[in-house]
């Protein structure tokens, strides 16, 4: 088994408030913040759940769907390795984590998923 990474935990956590920042609302409106005092929120929730002050500021920007639809590729072709992509239905099945229709294309389902 792979040794935990510090770093990608870090890429994952600072990607998901991303998504979660720049992604519309639907049905909800949001009350109109600046991007600094959602980090900062949103910061503060992640270390009331993990007990852990990040150690240095997330990094933010804004960037269209389609950026965004480019980046998590580049993430996802970086950190899962092409036989990975290839089993990961099976493997996920076998496991028992997951019980719906086998995911044939791991890279669809993440980045629909993340796109939402």
């Amino acid at each position: 088994m792979k040794k935990f990474n510090r770093s990608y935990f870090f890429r994952i956590t600072a990607s998901l408030v991303v998504a979660f920042l720049f992604t519309p609302s639907v049905g909800y409106p949001q009350p109109k913040l600046d991007v600094r005092s959602r980090v900062k929120i949103i910061s503060k929730g992640i270390f009331e759940i993990r007990g852990i002050r990040f150690k240095r500021s997330v990094k933010v920007r804004s960037q269209s769907f389609n950026d965004y639809g480019k980046y998590l590729n580049e993430a996802i072709e970086k950190q899962m390795a092409e036989n990975r992509l290839k089993y990961y239905g099976k493997v996920v099945e076998k496991l028992g984590l997951y019980i719906g229709a086998e995911i044939k294309d791991f890279a669809s389902m993440t980045k629909a998923i993340m796109q939402n």
